[in-house]
């Protein structure tokens, strides 16, 4: 017996050591936790930042459960998760200018940034980038695509052209010396240090602003001189390849060195390098849409506020206000937008269960706007449901059949009903509820089990 009992305890245990090695095991919250730890193990730092509400965020759980990815950034990072909504996710938003979710990072054992991107990824493309960054003396960083340099330097007679260009591959470990990630301390800003990397280019790759002869610099930008604006226009478009977010100080440290944002060239780059709705270019973007338009297509520029908005309205850290979804909103609507700022902002004060919040707002919404939505009706009755307050079951009973009143095909709402009277001790109108909840379930093959719960529960009542 005992020795069953020994191989039943060892069989558990390897079981538990090999779900473990399925799916990535993270630390919570605490990053200088993960950089003592990086530093004692000489590890590089992968981070995943995450909000209870953001659906994004669910999904790469699916891609951290791959056994090939799970095995090997167990082996090689220290694993670090932090909810954004907690104390630990200021520190990381305002260190890292975390502004969507799901921002994925890889660190050095300091916690300067050497990788970061905030969009979903692959198993297999996350694995990839992993290894280059982990192994670069096995790995040279080969961008995919061209940069396209819109305004490279002038012929002789005077006129312009637009030339495409390639950067010379640089291995990874060259540019970690020169490029500084940013950090606490001293976020990467402004000045041109006096040591420079200088990588050899074929002699048949066109020349471009930026460089010296045949040769291409990557510049070390810190805090303090002025850095031409010619080596900044070419650095952003170098560093929107090296991946580890640097691009965006370089882009906004250019286009505010211009004095004039409405020559072809400077809307050219504000169009390339806009990244979020949240920005002074992005406001000059939207005040001169006409211009845009005229300059890269109606479409093309209706596409772009249409991505950028919604990436601000599903992903944005902190998630948007209720007066700036309404503006959101308009620049895809103007007639509907407050409409529909309301219904947004009172799905994430549910989503974030702020309770009180969503049953004010959703009362006063419905109050001054005489504005009705069947779900909102439910969500209110349901808050009740999950108070078990007592004194408020007349409440409930009424939202929930106004919900009903606007759409009697759903089940859950028949069900909640059926609840709100059996926490009343009204028998006879609980099971008929419950009755009709079951029915139409059936109906549409979903789940009974918990209404035959329920129905027992209703049973038992005297």
């Amino acid at each position: 017996m005992l020795k069953k009992t020994i191989f039943l305890l060892f069989a558990i245990f390897i079981a538990s050591v090999s779900y473990g090695q399925r799916s990535v095991q993270f630390l919570n919250n605490n990053l200088q936790s993960a950089i003592t730890m990086a530093q004692s193990r000489n590890k590089l730092i992968f981070v995943d930042t995450y909000a209870p509400w953001c659906i994004p965020c669910k999904k790469m759980e699916v891609v951290f459960r791959d056994p090939e990815l799970a095995s090997y950034f167990n082996k090689t990072f220290v694993n670090l998760r932090v909810d954004m909504e907690g104390a630990s996710g200021k520190e990381i938003h305002k260190r890292y200018n975390v502004i969507f979710l799901p921002t994925l990072m890889i660190l050095d054992s300091k916690g300067n940034v050497k990788y970061q991107v905030d969009e979903l990824m692959s198993a297999d493309a996350l694995l990839a980038i992993a290894k280059k960054i982990a192994e670069p003396e096995l790995y040279a960083y080969q961008p995919q695509e061209p940069v396209a340099v819109f305004n490279p330097p002038q012929n002789n007679n005077g006129t312009q052209k637009k030339v495409e260009t390639k950067p010379t591959p640089v291995p990874i470990q060259k540019t970690e010396e020169v490029l500084s990630p940013t950090s606490v301390e001293a976020p990467v800003t402004t000045e041109i240090a006096t040591e420079q990397i200088i990588t050899p280019s074929t002699s048949s790759e066109p020349i471009i602003e930026g460089t010296i002869g045949e040769e291409k610099i990557l510049y070390v930008l810190n805090e303090s001189d002025d850095v031409p604006p010619e080596i900044l226009f070419q650095e952003s478009y170098f560093r929107l390849q090296l991946m580890d977010g640097s691009h965006k100080a370089t882009a906004s440290q250019y286009i505010q060195s211009q004095e004039d944002w409405s020559s072809l060239r400077n809307m050219k780059f504000i169009y390339d390098f806009l990244y979020t709705t949240e920005s002074e270019e992005f406001q000059y973007f939207i005040q001169n849409k006409e211009k845009f338009e005229k300059a890269f297509g109606k479409e093309s520029v209706k596409q772009s506020i249409e991505i950028l908005v919604s990436r601000r309205l599903t992903t944005g850290f902190p998630r948007p206000t209720l007066e700036e979804a309404k503006k959101l909103f308009s620049y895809l609507d103007s007639t509907n937008s407050e409409k529909m700022a309301f219904e947004y902002h009172l799905n994430n004060l549910y989503l974030s269960k702020k309770y009180p919040e969503y049953t004010s707002v959703a009362n006063s919404y419905m109050e001054d706007y005489h504005f009705e939505n069947h779900n909102v009706y439910y969500r209110l009755a349901s808050i009740i449901t999950e108070s078990q307050n007592a004194e408020l079951l007349g409440d409930g009973i009424d939202y929930i059949d106004k919900a009903i009143e606007l759409n009697n095909a759903n089940y859950l709402y028949y069900d909640t009903k059926a609840y709100l009277h059996f926490m009343n001790d009204e028998k006879k109108k609980a099971l008929s509820s419950a009755k009709k909840a079951k029915k139409l379930a059936n109906k549409i093959g979903a789940s009974t089990e918990k209404i035959d719960v329920l129905l027992e529960m209703i049973g038992e009542l005297e």
